[in-house]
């Protein structure tokens, strides 16, 4: 009894090591516009003929992403630094390789690219867990493995099995793991132990050995998994026969765009003056309401595609020019469901000005002095805020009828030609337009950045302060 809670106690003193030496991975952006998919010609397939393009291609193509394609059995050094490269995806049908020295080789070049912030999407068997000694199998990489593994929020405890009398199914998602056949461990056989380190680690597709040896705690076991730097999916839970139980093209699309959950914010920054202060200000603004949000400057604009878009629930962006962003994207992300804060004016542009909702949209500059009342419903108490004493520059501007002004300069004569912010639904999506500058740089206006936020999201949470405040004179 003594021997077996040290023995239990010991394998999960190791995993709380793992995960408190796991980095704390933020909502990252991506890189790169390349796919890399892995196959093996020593399986019988070709880049023209695998899995990988059976399978994954298309969904991977129509995201906007290129696939480079690479036989496992010619080695890696080829491949350079994978400068371009976003994502590596593998599949395999087999797990042993002709000598350690490959098998070594392959855990250090996979493990090298998930530190240069590649996702690693492993499909089928990881293909290198084994090696041929002579005439001998032997299984000892597991040292070589699980760093890797570890990299995607997974640690590979082993314990195989193949008597299904002892595994079970303990939880699925059928519309991911049972595409075209039910999953039966019956038919699989095949079990090992993969524990989830990370929160961000969906769980698809969970088992568990009812006869567990100490070591594996309760024997549960995570065998198709997604998080935001990778995915696995077990062998014999993928494919059977001729029937695909992984919904591959579902499987893609959220390992290479993953959706957290939570409200996350994608910051495009374009030619606007003063960036640097402008990025430090909406930074500011988001931590402040615990909103996640990543920053993209001019230069990272190249490697977006559509799918990056979609990870996020609204995107704030500051520009001078249309031209400075990749303005089809966003009007793409738009009318399928996105939400987009123009945080200032952007030069006047017909298509941008279409997409806005202006009829005619002056490229003169005004100042006022008379300040500007925004309307009650802009703020998400329906508080109102005077705004008498702020100094704003402004462009005259004649919106169309579906636009709902939510603030107009103070101002006796032709006030509904200088609206400050307005709001539009453009089919599926929503955007929030600041006719000024007046949000780039002030901490004063932090709080309408946020609130520009809640007035464009679908669901909004915000903390909120439970104190009260007593003077004593």
């Amino acid at each position: 009894m003594k021997s077996s809670f040290i023995k239990k106690a010991r394998i999960l003193l190791v995993i709380l090591c793992v995960f408190l030496a796991l980095p704390v991975y933020s909502f990252g952006k991506t890189k790169g516009l390349t796919v890399l998919c892995i196959y093996k010609s020593s399986e019988g397939y070709s880049d023209d003929s695998n899995p990988l393009k059976w399978f994954f291609e298309k969904d991977i193509t129509s995201n906007g992403l290129r696939v480079q394609y690479h036989d496992f059995d010619k080695g890696f050094t080829s491949l350079g630094d994978l400068q371009d490269i976003r994502a590596i995806v593998t599949w395999y049908n087999g797990g042993v390789v002709a000598n350690k020295e490959i098998g070594i080789n392959y855990a250090k070049f996979m493990v090298d690219a998930a530190d240069k912030g590649i996702k690693i999407i492993i499909v089928n068997s990881y293909g290198a867990y084994g090696y041929k000694d002579g005439n001998e199998t032997k299984w000892d990489l597991l040292p070589y493995i699980r760093p890797l593994f570890v990299k995607i929020g997974i640690y590979f405890q082993g314990f195989w099995t193949n008597n299904p009398n002892n595994i079970k199914i303990i939880y699925k998602d059928s519309a991911m793991v049972e595409k075209d056949e039910k999953q039966d461990v019956a038919k699989s056989l095949h079990y090992q132990q993969i524990i989830p380190l990370r929160e961000d680690v969906k769980t698809y597709l969970q088992l568990q050995r009812t006869d567990a040896p100490p070591q594996a705690g309760d024997g549960k076991s995570s065998v198709i998994v997604i998080s935001k730097t990778g995915a696995f999916a077990l062998e014999n839970y993928v494919v059977r026969g001729s029937k695909v139980m992984l919904n591959t093209s579902a499987f893609i699309r959220e390992a290479l765009f993953y959706d957290d959950g939570y409200l996350n914010v994608g910051v495009i920054i374009g030619d606007i003056d003063k960036a640097d202060k402008i990025i430090k200000n909406i930074g500011y603004a988001c931590k402040y309401a615990k909103i996640r949000y990543d920053i993209y400057s001019k230069e990272e604009l190249k490697g977006i595609v559509a799918g990056d878009l979609s990870e996020y629930e609204a995107l704030v962006i500051a520009t001078k020019t249309k031209a400075a962003i990749p303005f089809g994207l966003i009007k793409g992300y738009v009318e399928n469901g996105g939400k987009c804060v123009f945080l200032n004016y952007v030069e006047p542009d017909s298509e941008l000005n279409t997409f806005i909702g202006v009829k005619d949209y002056a490229k003169k500059i005004e100042y006022f002095k008379q300040g500007f009342t925004l309307n009650p419903a802009f703020f998400m108490n329906g508080i109102n805020v005077p705004g008498d004493d702020i100094d704003c520059n402004v462009r005259r501007a004649v919106v169309e009828n579906d636009v709902q002004v939510l603030g107009k300069l103070n101002t006796l004569f032709d006030s509904e030609k200088y609206p400050i912010v307005w709001k539009r639904t453009i089919k599926k999506g929503k955007i929030v337009y600041w006719n000024t500058n007046l949000l780039d740089e002030s901490k004063l206006t932090r709080g309408t950045i946020v609130q520009s936020i809640y007035r464009v999201t679908d669901i909004f949470a915000s903390g909120m302060i439970n104190v009260g405040l007593i003077m004593i004179d």
